[in-house]
């Protein structure tokens, strides 16, 4: 099925058309964080091949900068964006120019470009959000992701001894899930949030690549991305539960779901029994962040609290990676919105929320279509998983949610309709011409 349009609608629809131009240098945007994240993610496993794929997330940075400077766009927002936004763009360059540059050996300065949670290009990342709004980048989001999630189980499959290492408590292995989630796999969740957009074979191997997910973090006891799969599960089924035609039987399975949890977990019956789920259930309430959190707090005074301590500045804290950081002096804590506050003080938390928060309230209750709905839900998940863990990244988790960002605040994409949206993503759409120029 085509679904015709004439010419003079075409200042009407250009957030379904792209100019040549922009969709060669979209290409070239999303190329560069494919190379970048699948480098970044191998490059930190696999140490005897480091420079080769070191070399792949130089290519990306080259990519990242030329296609933003290309797409950059400043006219299409709106005036309570362009101006919370250009304050903290130029916050990050404060706390940057205020921060620990001296001293630092041959491994740190490389760590400054290479470093994929807390190197410099991640501060570059909101810039995405100045994009072109169009229904092509989203196209390119989703076929980015689903290449990534191949490289997914392709590392899954290289690092596979490790990664079914028994012992929880084994860094390297943490490290190899960890890392092969955040920049490769998260984003299988945007795609069952989204599911209504995709073909069958996409939603199987997203359904597969999302099912390793659990069973690895199961086995390697990694609660806080459990907690967020969860979480992002949760909400696709009530996306798919509302556009389901069948929700009597879904909710008959509910309810039968829960009954049976509640037998089960009333039985004589310790899960710790269970080889599968005896390391999740051995660190379920095990409090591992009070000491390094104790040491955060005791280093902040009253002017960091509110400005940060700057970029690549730490607080004392013996006994935590000190092979890692040097004279106990930590310069990372897992819990981003504390690392946020480290580096540009709740200053620098408080104008990040201040973009994002209105974007999930514009896409919840000011748009007509449910995608926006779905990115507002995206923002929010993001949100959450700052708490768990690091989700300011050069990711395309992180990258994903400033697109959402600029998707909910375009009036124009809010007022778009569901049937609009579907038929994009599922039919031919092409534009009709009456033969003039």
């Amino acid at each position: 099925m085509q679904l015709d349009y004439k010419i003079q609608d075409v200042p009407r629809l250009m957030i379904f058309f792209t100019p040549v131009s922009i969709a060669r240098n979209l290409n070239i945007f999303w190329i560069s964080v494919i190379l970048y994240s699948s480098g970044y993610t191998f490059s930190i496993s696999l140490y005897s091949f480091a420079a080769l794929f070191q070399g792949l997330q130089i290519i990306g940075i080259a990519g990242l900068f030329f296609s933003l400077i290309n797409l950059i766009n400043l006219k299409k927002l709106n005036v309570y964006f362009y101006i919370i936004f250009i304050i903290y763009i130029l916050w990050q360059f404060f706390f940057l120019i205020r921060g620990n540059f001296k001293n630092l050996e041959y491994e740190e300065v490389k760590s400054l470009f290479f470093n994929g949670n807390y190197g410099l290009i991640s501060i570059l990342i909101p810039l995405v959000s100045l994009l072109p709004v169009s229904l092509i980048n989203i196209k390119k989001l989703f076929d980015a992701s689903i290449i990534l999630f191949f490289m997914y189980i392709l590392f899954t499959l290289t690092l596979l001894p490790d990664l079914l290492n028994s012992d929880p408590y084994n860094s390297f292995s943490r490290e190899v899930f960890e890392s092969s989630v955040k920049f490769l796999a998260f984003p299988v969740c945007f795609i069952l949030i989204t599911f209504d957009l995709h073909s069958f074979k996409r939603k199987l191997l997203s359904l597969a690549v999302f099912s390793i997910i659990i069973l690895f973090a199961i086995l390697r006891a990694r609660r806080g991305i459990l907690l967020m799969c969860s979480i992002a599960a949760v909400f696709a089924f009530i996306f798919y539960f509302f556009k389901s035609s069948k929700k009597l039987g879904w909710a008959l399975a509910i309810i039968y779901l829960i009954i049976l949890i509640y037998q089960f977990y009333t039985i004589d019956y310790s899960l710790s029994n269970l080889q599968f789920l005896s390391n999740i259930y051995e660190r379920g309430l095990e409090n591992t962040r009070s000491y390094v959190e104790k040491c955060f707090f005791s280093s902040m005074s009253t002017l960091d609290w509110i400005i940060g301590k700057g970029y690549n500045v730490g607080y004392l804290c013996p006994g935590i990676d000190d092979s890692v950081f040097k004279n106990g002096v930590r310069k990372v804590i897992e819990t981003d919105y504390l690392q946020l506050i480290l580096q540009g003080g709740l200053i620098n938390l408080i104008l990040l929320l201040s973009i994002i928060l209105p974007a999930v309230f514009l896409g919840l209750f000011y748009s007509t279509n449910l995608f926006c709905k779905k990115a507002a839900t995206w923002i929010m998940i993001w949100l959450f998983f700052l708490y768990p863990s690091n989700g300011y990244t050069v990711s395309i988790f992180h990258i994903s949610m400033w697109l959402m960002v600029a998707l909910c605040y375009n009036k124009r994409f809010r007022e778009l309709s569901d049937q609009t949206i579907f038929d994009y993503f599922n039919k031919d759409i092409r534009i009709q011409t009456n033969g003039k120029a």
